[in-house]
């Protein structure tokens, strides 16, 4: 596992969800609430989910595991592009630069991390009938993350 100084920075995509007190991004995969103005923190839940005691018997990023939050190292990746395009059922999403830090597990294409937070935003709507619903979404998130938000076209 390499050391890094610093934070590293990464691409990431997220789903747009009603937390019952304003918008925030889950994660557009693991349906996983990242907390406004927090940082971020990986668990693995295979591990919790196979501990009889449902406690997790390592720290994420684990190696040899799956586990941590997951970034790109580039948007012009292809397999980002298709997996963001084809299996999002959303109709609007948001991806962006992602800050990295803590434990950090570097593949060929991203990092796995322990710790995350995002850093910029773009809203994208696959039809042009939710670019108001963007809008409006991108100053909610804004708000809510304080971090530069903006609206933008499908990939």
């Amino acid at each position: 596992m390499p050391d890094y100084i610093g934070i590293l920075t990464g691409w990431r995509a997220w789903r747009i969800g009603d937390s019952g007190g304003g918008w925030v991004l889950r994660g557009l995969f693991a349906d996983v609430e990242w907390p406004p103005r927090e940082e971020m923190r990986a668990t693995c839940y295979e591990q919790l989910r196979l501990s009889p005691l449902g406690m997790s018997v390592h720290t994420a990023p684990g190696v040899g595991c799956t586990c941590g939050i997951h970034a790109l190292k580039r948007t012009n990746d292809f397999a980002f592009r298709e997996r963001l395009f084809y299996t999002s059922l959303e109709e609007v999403v948001a991806f962006g630069h992602v800050s990295l830090w803590g434990r950090v597990i570097e593949g060929s294409r991203g990092f796995r991390v322990e710790i995350a937070y995002p850093r910029d935003l773009i809203i994208v709507s696959r039809t042009a009938r939710t670019v108001r619903r963007c809008e409006i979404l991108a100053r909610e998130l804004a708000k809510a993350y304080g971090v530069d938000v903006s609206v933008g076209r499908w990939l």
